[in-house]
């Protein structure tokens, strides 16, 4: 999935990635639930309306658009919440935040490969 933030300016709204500022939301979950308006088709992309279901703690099998190491800190880009990693909290790569409690684990892992992000302290 995506993470997603909370829209500062409405408690009630959350966007992919955090261009606006808000807080970390989630990880969006189960994305085949959601049907593309024009072709029904699954997607990743939730519509605005739409409700979405966020992960927020557990472990998660994950696309990092980073190469990951056991203990590496998730993140994700602020411009559409794809999800990266950061070797350490102050090595976070430019455009991307760092996604709260949340690391790397049991598993490496190259660019744009699937790896095993923990949620949650």
């Amino acid at each position: 999935g995506y993470a997603f933030s909370v829209d500062p300016n409405v408690a009630s709204k959350a966007q992919a990635g955090n261009s606006n500022g808000g807080i970390f939301a989630g990880i969006l979950i189960s994305p085949k639930q959601y049907a593309n308006y024009a072709n029904l088709a699954p997607s990743m992309e939730v519509k605005s309306g739409m409700i979405g279901e966020l992960c927020t703690f557990g472990e998660l099998i994950v696309q990092s658009a980073h190469a990951v190491k056991p203990g590496y800190l998730g993140c994700f880009r602020n411009s559409d919440g794809k999800i990266g990693a950061a070797t350490a909290s102050n090595a976070v790569p430019e455009g991307y935040s760092l996604i709260p409690n949340a690391s790397y684990q049991y598993f490496d892992g190259e660019a744009n490969g699937m790896a095993v992000l923990v949620l949650g302290d």
